[in-house]
């Protein structure tokens, strides 16, 4: 189990955990019987380490962010690799299926390169969920999604016939490295308007940051409707660029706006949350 006390953050250890600080220790401590599976209370660590990153400021935002959750009725768990979001998604009525970059591969879990963010009501239904994947791009982001290598991280998972990804963004040509990519935003329609989709996001870019040492952080929405929505905004990025094609894939065709930041602008994006938690960074009109 994976936890973050008020004072440390990140060791891995060998089941999903939980982010609650010390303050937060007798919540912790009381247990419950999910309809998904059983959350055992972790144990206070005394320390976790960061991998990568400013300790400080890292911690202290992951700290903030899984306290407004908890002020806004949420529970927020960390879960390695993809199992639990995939069940989420298929229980959950009205969330169309996963794209195949967060699709769980029983043979290929990849723990050390997927994690997602459940959010759970008192009740122990799922509300909000939010998932990160680590994308090695050794050449570019732009040739990875050409490529379908993309959407497709696993041999298991094929593209179809015919199948194929037209880039259009010569903003973000030139990404590489280390890249967290993220999406699989959920939030049950009775939990919107509660901040969800400015916390989780941002709060999975600073553990994807301090467990990978990321060079970008990038993700698509959908060309127009949420880009004219200026959702990419609301997740916090604050670059975005129409169009990527998606076309012929499982899901049908797919016109995308890639939104990304480097890792400059996601350290500043934290601090700017930290400063003011009232800050009325945009929210998402989910």
């Amino acid at each position: 189990m994976w936890c973050i006390p008020y004072d440390s953050v990140w060791r891995p250890t060998p089941a999903a955990f939980n982010f609650m600080g010390k303050q937060m220790t007798q919540l912790q401590q009381r247990s419950r019987a999910f309809d998904l599976a059983p959350l055992p209370a972790p144990p206070l660590l005394d320390s976790i380490d960061i991998d990568f990153g400013p300790r400080p400021l890292l911690a202290r935002y992951m700290t903030r962010a899984v306290a407004e959750a908890e002020r806004a009725g949420v529970r927020l768990v960390l879960y390695r690799g993809m199992a639990e979001l995939a069940q989420i998604n298929r229980e959950a009525s009205g969330w169309s299926p996963l794209n195949p970059i967060f699709e769980h591969d029983p043979a290929h879990p990849d723990l050390e390169r997927s994690f997602s963010i459940v959010g759970y009501a008192d009740d122990g239904d799922a509300v909000a969920t939010t998932a990160a994947r680590l994308v090695l791009a050794i050449t570019t982001l732009k040739e990875e999604a050409e490529s379908l290598r993309l959407f497709y991280p696993h041999e298991s998972s094929r593209p179809q016939a015919g199948e194929r990804c037209l880039w259009q963004c010569p903003k973000a040509d030139g990404l590489s490295g280390r890249i967290m990519w993220s999406g699989a935003e959920y939030h049950r329609p009775d939990y919107r308007g509660r901040g969800l989709s400015r916390i989780l996001p941002r709060l999975a870019r600073a553990i994807a940051y301090a467990h990978w040492g990321i060079a970008y952080a990038a993700g698509f929405v959908r060309y127009p409707e949420h880009y004219e929505r200026k959702l990419g905004l609301a997740y916090g990025f604050p670059n975005s660029e129409p169009l990527v094609r998606w076309l012929g894939s499982k899901l049908g065709d797919i016109d995308s706006a890639l939104c990304w930041m480097d890792e400059t602008e996601l350290l500043a994006d934290l601090e700017t949350g930290l400063r003011d938690r009232k800050a009325r960074l945009p929210e998402a009109a989910d």
